[in-house]
């Protein structure tokens, strides 16, 4: 196996680019969008500045319960979200993996390869699922293992888009 230099691979990448250059910025936009996500921004007061407030204990009770359980509705949708996101991501991941792989191997890639990977969502749900746990793992026990795990992983997207019979363990491990 010849292993190529930086320049070789520069040329390869600009070979593949030919005439397809607004394509590939296109859906790499569009796939940026779609993984970038929205951020939910909520803000509460840290302080209350008024006048003279009676409120009795039964009351007060009564407001930090409602309070609480508001703030777990919400950190409980958020979380939902989130992990919905998370997963929907993922799919778009490797179908934009899909998109490149054609791309670099002069086959005609094209915009909707960014959505081709639904079939294989099984698959790539799982490995993100593990994926993220490793990770988090690795995160929990010291900032290098996590960081060290991620760059482990990052080529399963890529390994599930190029073969869809693939299975997520084997990604992993592949």
């Amino acid at each position: 196996v010849k292993h190529m230099t930086a320049s070789e691979h520069r040329e390869a990448a600009r070979g593949a680019l030919s005439g397809r250059w607004g394509l590939a910025i296109g859906t790499g936009l569009v796939a940026s969008a779609l993984m970038g996500g929205a951020s939910f921004g909520f803000s509460f007061p840290t302080s209350f500045e008024s006048g003279n407030i009676n409120v009795s204990n039964e009351e007060a009770v009564k407001i930090i319960v409602t309070v609480l359980l508001v703030l777990a509705a919400v950190f409980a949708i958020a979380f939902i979200a989130g992990s919905i996101y998370g997963i929907f991501s993922s799919i778009i991941q490797a179908g934009y993996c899909s998109f490149n792989l054609k791309l670099i191997d002069y086959e005609e890639p094209a915009f909707r390869d960014l959505f081709s990977q639904f079939r294989n969502a099984k698959s790539i749900i799982v490995a993100y699922l593990l994926r993220f746990a490793f990770e988090l793992i690795g995160y929990m026990l010291f900032i290098v293992p996590g960081i060290i795990i991620s760059y482990n992983y990052a080529m399963v997207p890529y390994i599930l888009a190029d073969d869809p019979t693939v299975s997520a363990k084997e990604a992993l491990r592949m």
